[in-house]
This record gives C-alpha cells, sequence and structure tokens, in this order.
C-alpha cells in the first residue's frame, strides 16, 4: 500500500492527472480505504459473501446468496441427500454451509448430488424441504447459474439474468 500511495504521489507531483487510485478486494477493502491516497476499493465478493471469506476475515458482511436445494432422499437417520452437487456448489475453497443449521455438514457427493450428515432427530431436513446452502466460493459458483432470484420473506420480487453468464472463452 506504501507503494501504491507513494507511486500516485509521484505521479501527481510530475503534473500528471490521476484522478482514480484503486486497489483491494473483499479481503482487503476495510484496509486499503484507510489510505489517504487511495479513492476507490474494488470489493465484489462482499456483495454476496460466501464461506470461504467469512472464515477469513469474519464477519463484516452477511451471507446474502444462497442456492436454494430440496431434500430427495433421506436413506438413514443421521444423512439426507439433496439436489445440490459440483453443477450448483463449487468446492474449490471447500464446502457449503447449511444456513442457520451448523451442526450439519454438507460434502459433494457427485455433480448433481450433496450429501447432508445431520442429527437423527433432525425433521427440518424431511423429504422435499427446501435447504439454503451458503456458497464455499461465490465466484465459482454464480459462474454455475444463468439467474439470480430476489427473494425476500419466502416471496421472489427480482429476477435478474447474469449477463456474464459463458462469456470466458
Amino acid at each position: 500500500m506504501n507503494k501504491l500511495c507513494d507511486t500516485a504521489k509521484l505521479i501527481r507531483s510530475e503534473g500528471i492527472p490521476l484522478e482514480i487510485v484503486t486497489t483491494g478486494g473483499t479481503g482487503t477493502a476495510e484496509i486499503c480505504a484507510q489510505f489517504e491516497a487511495i479513492t476507490e476499493v474494488q470489493p465484489g465478493s462482499f456483495v454476496f459473501m460466501d464461506v470461504a471469506y467469512r472464515n477469513a476475515i469474519g464477519q463484516l458482511y452477511a451471507n446474502a446468496l444462497t442456492v436454494i436445494s430440496t431434500v430427495i432422499s433421506r436413506p438413514v437417520p443421521e444423512r439426507a441427500v439433496i439436489d445440490a452437487g459440483l453443477k450448483s456448489l463449487s468446492n474449490d475453497m471447500g464446502n457449503a454451509e447449511v444456513k442457520n443449521d451448523p451442526a450439519t455438514t454438507y460434502r459433494p457427493g457427485g455433480d448433481e448430488h450433496g450429501i447432508l450428515t445431520c442429527s437423527a432427530s433432525n425433521t427440518a431436513l424431511a423429504i422435499g424441504a427446501r435447504v439454503e446452502m451458503i456458497p464455499s466460493h461465490i465466484d465459482t459458483t454464480v459462474n454455475l447459474f444463468d439467474t439470480y432470484y430476489g427473494i425476500r420473506n419466502g416471496v421472489i420480487e427480482e429476477i435478474w439474468p447474469i449477463l456474464a453468464r459463458g462469456k470466458v472463452q
């Protein structure tokens, strides 16, 4: 940061106009914003947050994006199978987590399925139940979908296409 700020100062001292000095991402935005020479920070993932950033930087921002899945099987009392596997929840930064249920753990069960390990007494994970999953890594999870659904109090209020989907070539 000192090198960046010193460089900005040097550029300006040579009479070169410099309006924007930008740096920092979700993990460093709070630190970078404290430097007077910085005019812009670039946190991207903070808008949704994910498990990896939450574990790295703490609860500065709330998890706002989840993948909604459905329990499709309860083969034994301590396990539930959901319809969200590697094609829905990337695991490059670890496994997703069940929202508001820290006692239940997730692991991929293949491309289309995930396996939840839970308490045998967990009746919320009945077949057909909806389960909100917090992705471990927002970037690679968002890349798997075409649409965001903005939900408030259980009601879909907005539908937004992910316009950049499939544009990386």
